[in-house]
């Protein structure tokens, strides 16, 4: 990634990033779930849940992604949500603005 697009991308906000990731991934095929207000579904969902939840159509593999804004930390509720996923063998991923290029290769 050049130097401008890298700094580009370390001033995206975390909507665009969100945006960017389902826009990418349902490109390639993914079917995405996103929680828009988790504050609303707080009443029916544990708190801390991944933003998205992407399953690719073709071979049913299933990814979660939580997406920060540059220099933001998952909280401590995330941080059991992913731990919790991950010993379960699930694909989390962490991602921040500067992720893209890992994002592009992971939902190519």
């Amino acid at each position: 990634m050049s130097q401008k697009l890298e700094t580009a991308a370390a001033m995206m906000p975390e909507p665009d990033l969100l945006a960017f990731v389902l826009d990418y991934a349902r490109a390639r095929g993914w079917l995405a779930q996103h929680i828009y207000d988790s504050r609303l579904a707080a009443t029916r969902t544990d708190k801390g849940s991944p933003d998205v939840l992407l399953v690719r159509e073709c071979d049913g593999r299933v990814v979660y992604i939580e997406c920060k804004a540059e220099g933001k930390k998952p909280t401590s509720h995330q941080w059991r949500w992913i731990r919790a996923l991950r010993r379960g063998g699930h694909e989390v991923y962490i991602w921040w603005p500067g992720s893209i290029p890992e994002i592009e290769r992971i939902l190519a």
